[in-house]
């Protein structure tokens, strides 16, 4: 299972040909911009190529190393606070996926969300992105779900404190995973990027004979309780919010009011 691991190229929505900034500079901008929406200030090695243009014209700013839209020094010390909390949550994390190593069935175990890049605060939960054999979308996603409950670890639909707990909101196959690979919007391409594996393997066991038994308890368990849940034959997506939308729309509005005011 091979995991993406190169910064995405973003597509340029408003800014052309404004202050005769290079195609570089610009998709240094629009990171940083993308990255504002989650009030993250990133790291010069997380941005690749020259941006003194940027700075010189007041685009963005920098501190300590961390370069940010220009006025928001604040978010320094708060991506330094997230990195604290970060350095525990990913022990649990680590811990709860040393659990899911013995279901025969998942390939790949990962932390996603803000968590993957240290951008969370004290009482956030843990997003897990699970890559499993094609055929098995809903025996993983049932083993996954008990074995965390044994462990007391799984966020739970109705938890109103999920401090530190997993949520299991994103099952892949193998042919799910090659799809959203090949997604071109920004949230997508940066939730890939950003994933950082727990464990992964390329060998499983087929259980496949056991799918639609579960498919079939976890559908009826599911009907009652309903709501945004997203099930697709390669893609099971149980986010408690799905923020792909807001993201996009937002990393819009704040690219077009930059390119307004340059």
């Amino acid at each position: 299972m091979e995991c993406i691991n190169s910064r995405p190229r973003i597509s340029i929505f408003f800014i052309k040909d404004i202050m005769n900034l290079s195609t570089t500079e610009k998709e240094i901008l629009e990171n940083i911009i993308y990255a504002d929406i989650f009030q993250w200030p990133l790291f010069k090695n997380e941005l690749r190529g020259n941006i003194n243009k940027l700075l010189e014209k007041k685009i963005i700013g920098t501190k300590n190393g961390y370069y940010f839209l220009s006025g928001k020094e604040y978010l320094v010390e708060r991506r330094l606070e997230g990195e604290k909390w970060a350095g525990e949550k990913m022990a649990i994390a680590r811990k709860a996926a040393n659990f899911l190593k013995i279901i025969p069935t998942i390939l790949l175990v990962g932390v996603s969300g803000g968590l993957a890049v240290g951008n969370v605060s004290q009482n956030d939960d843990i997003d897990f992105f699970i890559v499993c054999q094609n055929g098995s979308l809903w025996t993983s996603r049932f083993l996954a779900t008990v074995l965390l409950d044994i462990f007391g670890l799984r966020r739970k639909p109705a938890d109103k404190f999920y401090k530190d707990k997993i949520c299991l909101n994103m099952f892949v196959d193998e042919i799910g995973m090659e799809e959203l690979k090949k997604q071109k919007d920004l949230f997508t391409k940066h939730e890939l990027v950003q994933l950082k594996p727990m464990f992964e393997r390329a060998i499983s066991i087929n259980l496949s004979f056991m799918e639609r038994f579960f498919k079939f308890i976890q559908l009826k368990i599911m009907a009652k309780r309903r709501t945004s849940e997203k099930i697709e034959p390669h893609r099971l997506m149980f986010h408690p919010q799905d923020r792909r939308k807001l993201v996009i729309k937002k990393y819009e509005k704040k690219l077009l009011a930059i390119a307004k005011a340059l």
